[in-house]
């Protein structure tokens, strides 16, 4: 098993915490982690969905500036 140092606020806030939890400040640090891990978003990820996409916009279309559209709906 690992070690991580982390400043001793922090490690304070975590044991408040997991006090009020239930838990083991390991276990909800491993669970926070985790959780956030697991919706991380990679760069490359992230790269691919943009140009999938731009890929839906018609090529040669004018397209209308959002900017329009807000002020149609605004002044409507």
């Amino acid at each position: 098993m690992g070690q991580l140092a982390i400043n001793d606020r922090l490690l304070n806030q975590v044991t408040a915490e997991a006090k009020a939890r239930g838990v083991s400040p390991t276990t909800l640090v491993e669970s926070l982690l985790a959780t956030s891990l697991r919706g991380a978003v990679h760069r490359a990820d992230l790269k691919a969905r943009l140009k999938a996409v731009a890929a839906m916009t018609p090529q040669g279309v004018a397209q209308t500036d959002s900017v329009v559209l807000v002020r149609q709906d605004r002044d409507s």
